[in-house]
């Protein structure tokens, strides 16, 4: 799924195949994954945490490899891009949103281009995302619109749940920009504080039987009931991931795709979660697929 992702990010945003499931050996492929790693293995290593003695070390000195690879890629991309519209006036039925940001740098200069559980339980939930695709699209197998996917009301509660339980980015960190008070205790200005989201999504304050797989949990009348901020899947506040709306398109445009066309079933192998960076399975994701 990391491939697929990047597949979808690099076309969406720069409008560019890059083909990352079939080509996962290309160098632009390898730097990204290999600069997560860094990030990683820097993230568990104290020594690391300051700039210098990062940026001074072996592994400072890889991440800045990859960085390079992917930044330059990157504003090939960007400039590629900036001569095919010098060129190109015609309708375009999709628009990257990079050449969308590109439009944006020329007529706004302070704008840059640099800037399972219960079976039954189980079963049911299944038969509800299925009853709502066939009411969206009927026999129809034709690509989901836009339209379409505003109206998997069911299919993204199922996914919010899911991500409630297993956040793509179970730890996340902010820098305090003040002083802030937490009961007799004063974190100082400049601090780095890290969110356990992986754990704010499994207390039972908010989240009542938290390790049970309730998308209802998600009904706009619960939502309201809840702060804001015991939810964040996708950060929160005004640094949240500017991605929300096009990563949850994306997801239910896929699941929709293969939920109409095959049975999701669970693979033989067992989850097993590791965190590197982003939350991950050491076995992968097995499932098997039945057609319809």
């Amino acid at each position: 799924m990391n491939l697929h992702s990047i597949e979808n990010v690099c076309e969406t945003f720069m409008g560019a195949k890059i083909n990352a499931q079939q080509n996962s050996g290309s160098e632009f492929v390898r730097a990204i994954s290999a600069s997560s790693h860094c990030m990683y293995a820097r993230s568990q290593n104290p020594l690391l945490h300051p700039d210098l003695l990062f940026h001074m070390s072996s592994l400072g000195r890889q991440q800045a490899r990859y960085l390079a690879t992917v930044h330059a890629t990157s504003k090939e991309a960007v400039e590629e891009r900036a001569q095919q519209l010098l060129h190109d006036k015609g309708w375009r039925a999709r628009i990257p949103i990079l050449d969308m940001l590109i439009e944006l740098s020329r007529n706004d200069k302070d704008y840059g281009r640099l800037d399972v559980r219960e079976e039954i339980a189980a079963m049911l939930i299944v038969e509800k995302v299925l009853m709502e695709q066939k009411e969206i699209f009927g026999d129809s197998d034709r690509p989901a619109t836009y339209r379409d996917i505003q109206e998997m009301k069911y299919l993204e509660m199922v996914i919010r749940e899911t991500i409630r339980l297993y956040p793509s980015l179970p730890v996340f960190g902010r820098k305090l920009q003040r002083d802030f008070d937490v009961g007799d205790f004063v974190i100082p200005a400049g601090a780095n504080v890290m969110f356990l989201a992986y754990q704010i999504h499994r207390n039972p304050k908010y989240f009542p039987d938290p390790e049970k797989f309730n998308p209802d949990r998600f009904l706009p009348d619960n939502v309201m009931r809840r702060s804001p901020y015991c939810y964040l899947a996708f950060s929160a506040g005004p640094r949240n991931c500017v991605g929300i709306k096009y990563g949850m398109q994306a997801i239910k445009g896929t699941l929709s795709a293969m939920i109409r066309k095959f049975k999701i079933l669970p693979g033989s192998t067992p989850l097993s979660l590791q965190y590197k960076i982003m939350l991950g399975s050491r076995t992968g994701f097995k499932i098997r697929l039945e057609s319809r």
